[in-house]
This record gives C-alpha cells, structure tokens and sequence, in this order.
C-alpha cells in the first residue's frame, strides 16, 4: 500500500547526525574565534630599561585583571628613553589562564551539547522510521477480494 505522504519532511533526513556535529563544531568555532578577537586582559604595571631601539620588562610591580577588549586595542609602544634608562610603563598581557579557561568551557558545551541532543533527538529519530512502520502494520479491514488479511506471525 502506497500512501502519498512525503518522506523527507523528517529532521533527520534534512540536517542528520553529522550534520548537528557539523553545526556545533562551527558555532563552537565561531565561539573559540570571538574569544581571540576579545581576550581578556592583565593590567601590568612594571619597570623597563630602555635598550638602543627597544625597551624590555625588567620588574613587575603588580599585575590586575583589565577586562576584556579587542586584540589591538592594548598593544602601545612606550615612548623612546635614552639608552639604558629605567622607567615605569603600563603594559598589558593577554590574559592565557582565563582565554584557556574559556576555551575549555566552549569544547565541553559543545561535547556535552552534541551528546545530549543525539542521546534524546537521534533515538527518538531512529525509531521512527516510515518505511519499516508503512510495510510492518497490516491493513485494517478486508482487502479488495473481502478477504480478511492473515494475522501476523
């Protein structure tokens, strides 16, 4: 028996299993992405010693959490200072145990989130299956002969 119902409007056929996996991984990516575009940030100030065309961090004076902001928006160059002068300048770290700490939560949201919707929706899909539900229901009623049908086995 034949009936003219569509197949394919099932949610399983149209995004699938590995479909939802690609979905999370992008979203979790674009997640990952907008974490690097905006870390968070150490306010350190310190001492530098000047050299001929560069400065380096010679003491850390204290370190606090800054906030969050763009990538670029912390990078400042300290002004030139003659050679071998100490002097006391700003700069900002990116905050690594923080964007980790982010990035770790990103992956297990995903992983839980995937695991979650494929124990729930994807044994609900799977056991839903049209084909074998149409072919498996005998039908009700005689046939076209008036004969009943013969009862399953």
């Amino acid at each position: 028996m034949k009936h003219d119902t569509p197949t394919s409007s099932q949610p399983s056929s149209l995004v699938g299993q590995f479909g939802w996996a690609v979905l999370i991984g992008f979203l979790s990516l674009l997640a990952i992405a907008l974490t690097i575009l905006v870390p968070p940030w150490l306010e350190v100030p310190c001492l530098r010693r000047q050299a001929l065309w560069w400065s380096e961090r010679v003491e850390v004076l204290d370190t606090s959490f800054a906030g969050f902001d763009f990538f670029w928006a912390k990078w400042n160059i300290p002004p030139g200072h003659a050679a071998n002068e100490l002097f006391e300048w700003t700069d900002f770290d990116i905050y690594w145990h923080v964007l980790f700490a982010e990035w770790a939560v990103i992956i297990a949201l995903a992983c839980v989130c995937y695991f979650k919707l494929s124990i729930t929706v994807f044994r609900i899909l799977r056991s839903i299956d049209p084909i074998r539900t149409e072919q498996s229901q005998p039908a009700i009623g005689p046939d076209s002969n008036g004969k009943s049908p013969p009862p399953p086995h």
